[in-house]
C-alpha cells in the first residue's frame, strides 16, 4: 500500500473521530476554556492539517487548507445545532490559521529539502 493512502486513511480518520467527539452535545473537561481552547483548536487542525498534506505527498498545497477550512467551518455550523455547544469564528479562525502555517511551513522544508526523504517516499 501506498504511504499516501495510509496517510490519507490517518486523515479520515481523523476528521470521523473529531467529527463524533465534537458532536457530543457536552464535551466537559474535553476542551480547555478559553484562551487554550483556540490553542487546543490550532494544535489538532495543526495535525490533521499535516496528514492530509501528506496525505497528497505534499502536492496541492491549496488544496490541503480548503480540505481543512472547510472541514473545520463545516464543524463550526454543524455545533451550532447542537444544545450546549456553539460554533465560533474564533475557532474556525484558529482552523485556518493552523492549516495555512502548517501548509506553509511543511512547503517550505519541502522546497529546501529539509524533510526527510522517507517522509514523502510512496513505498
Amino acid at each position: 500500500m501506498r504511504k499516501s493512502w495510509v496517510y490519507g486513511l490517518l486523515a479520515c480518520a481523523a476528521m470521523i473521530g473529531l467529527h463524533w467527539l465534537n458532536g457530543q452535545p457536552s464535551t466537559p473537561g474535553y476542551i480547555p476554556s478559553p484562551p487554550f481552547d483556540l490553542l487546543a483548536h490550532f494544535a489538532v487542525y495543526g495535525v490533521l492539517t499535516v496528514l492530509v498534506w501528506l496525505a497528497l505527498a505534499g502536492r496541492y498545497p491549496w488544496l490541503v487548507v480548503a480540505i481543512v477550512a472547510v472541514y473545520g467551518g463545516a464543524d463550526e455550523l454543524r455545533q451550532l445545532g447542537l444544545p450546549n455547544r456553539d460554533g465560533d469564528v474564533a475557532d474556525f479562525a484558529a482552523d485556518l490559521a493552523a492549516a495555512l502555517t502548517m501548509t506553509l511551513s511543511l512547503s517550505v522544508l519541502r522546497a529546501r529539502n529539509l524533510l526527510p526523504a522517507w517522509l514523502l517516499s510512496e513505498r
